[in-house]
């Protein structure tokens, strides 16, 4: 009894210390301030949406662009509107607050879905942590992406939540995730439905391979999971915008010169030592952790992993959502 407090109180404090280096790593990062590339460009969109009570479609800030009347999808329009009404109350503090405490937020919510865990192995669980921590002052700004971390952790939390339990009634959440989604970061609202489509199949597969399993889901859970899924994709058309909002993250992946040209779009460079410590070393780790580990792996972990492994290795903007979706199978 007296070995298990001593082993008891070292846990917490190793917990603690943790913790503390955490709050000042997130601290140290962004005490010189946040990266501003296209901020003030949505602080301009959301002004426009407000003054104008209404939605562009065409280029609105270059000359050229409005006579010609190019097409443009404004598919972040709500988030815009969001930053332009915290900016014009609190400035330039008000958005570097609210960045913060996203950063802080998604970090707490990654914490609690894994503590159960995390006392098991608090060095690796510290790495993660810290690496995660300075690597949230390079995305954590005023974009429209920061409530895309959001919506993506609670729809996998909502996803293996009925994955475990078919009878979950929080699945029927997710079609309204999907038509906040599309409004507020339009850019990444497929996987609003794309996770749905993985579950489904996956849910549809019963086999053992190895150390891989798969589990089917019931008929019920199916059949559930199939109109859920159909509603995600129905509520990505509830916007202002309509079906080029569906379409528009399909056109940024075919856009070479964007994928080229836009630093943060590029495919991730293991030559650079920052990549190479904050993108790779965790996804080796994780890796290391799958073929030593003698226990059974799911197949639903393993292809939500493939997902946003190959999203990352297509764009290092990617980075941010695997390690949210670490968060759910890593540990």
């Amino acid at each position: 009894m007296f070995t298990k407090k001593i082993e008891n109180k070292s846990v917490f404090i190793m917990i603690c210390i943790i913790v503390f280096a955490l709050i000042n790593i997130v601290l140290y990062c962004f005490s010189e301030g946040i990266s501003g590339n296209d901020f003030w460009w949505h602080i301009k969109v959301g002004e426009y949406v407000l003054e104008n009570r209404t939605v562009p479609t065409t280029d609105i800030f270059s000359w050229f662009g409005t006579e010609k009347g190019i097409p443009w999808t404004a598919h972040e329009w709500l988030a815009d509107v969001i930053f332009y009404l915290i900016f014009n109350a609190t400035g330039e503090f008000g958005i570097f607050s609210l960045s913060i405490i996203c950063a802080s937020l998604i970090i707490y919510l990654l914490w609690q879905q894994n503590k159960q865990y995390i006392r098991d192995n608090l060095l690796i669980s510290g790495v993660f942590f810290s690496l995660f921590a300075v690597l949230s002052s390079m995305f954590f700004y005023g974009r429209p992406h920061v409530f895309s971390f959001f919506f993506l952790f609670f729809k996998l939390k909502i996803l293996y939540r009925f994955w475990e339990d078919n009878n979950y009634k929080g699945i029927f959440f997710l079609p309204l995730i999907s038509i906040f989604w599309s409004n507020i970061h339009g850019g990444s609202s497929g996987l609003s439905y794309l996770l749905c489509i993985v579950f489904l199949i996956a849910g549809t597969l019963r086999f053992e391979l190895g150390r891989i399993v798969a589990a089917k889901l019931s008929r019920k859970g199916i059949l559930i999971l199939a109109v859920i899924t159909l509603g995600t994709v129905l509520g990505i058309l509830v916007n202002p915008i309509g079906f080029k909002v569906w379409l528009y993250p399909y056109q940024s992946f075919a856009d070479t010169l964007s994928m080229t040209i836009i630093s943060e779009w590029r495919a991730p460079d293991a030559k650079d030592l920052g990549n190479l410590i904050l993108y790779f070393l965790p996804i080796i780790i994780m890796s290391i952790g799958l073929i030593s580990e003698t226990k059974k792996i799911r197949f639903i972990d393993l292809a939500v992993m493939g997902v946003f492994l190959f999203l990352f290795f297509r764009s290092a903007r990617f980075i941010v959502m695997w390690y949210i979706s670490a968060g759910f199978y890593a540990f």
